[in-house]
């Protein structure tokens, strides 16, 4: 699932709500709704974050969309057992896409070390780029993952 596209902004900061978003029509929520399925979401993301970047929210749905089709996502199912890191994350995004490298994965955890998002961060020619701020958990890390 998409969450979102964030635009950099100096430091660790992103910006936010930089213009009016009125109402994302509905044949965008449904072109959309596979890639976040919730009109919510859509709307929140349009609103925060796509008006810093994009004249209107078909574009900046269509430049997420395309990013997000770039990517062979891993099913993330290790075996029963294992101890599971950031870093077996990484690498197994890293082995399904050879175009990114690790520096460019951002792997958060939230409470109990639970895989929350995995953030893959771009230049501004969209191309996969280091993460400015961090590479969230480190490697070592142990995680668990939900299904």
């Amino acid at each position: 699932v998409v969450h979102g596209l964030w635009p950099n902004g100096p430091g660790k900061r992103h910006p936010r709500y930089c213009a009016p978003a009125p109402a994302i029509n509905a044949a965008t929520v449904r072109k959309n709704y596979c890639m976040t399925p919730s009109a919510d979401l859509l709307q929140h993301e349009w609103a925060a974050h796509g008006t810093c970047g994009w004249k209107t929210p078909e574009a900046y749905f269509d430049r997420a969309r395309a990013l997000w089709n770039a990517i062979d996502a891993p099913s993330l199912s290790f075996p029963a057992g294992k101890e599971v890191t950031a870093g077996d994350v990484r690498d197994a995004f890293l082995a399904r896409n050879r175009a990114l490298r690790r520096n460019a994965l951002y792997v958060k955890v939230a409470d109990g070390n639970r895989l929350q998002e995995v953030r893959i961060c771009h230049d501004l020619r969209f191309r996969p780029a280091a993460c400015l701020g961090g590479l969230g958990a480190p490697d070592h890390a142990r995680i668990r993952i939900q299904h």
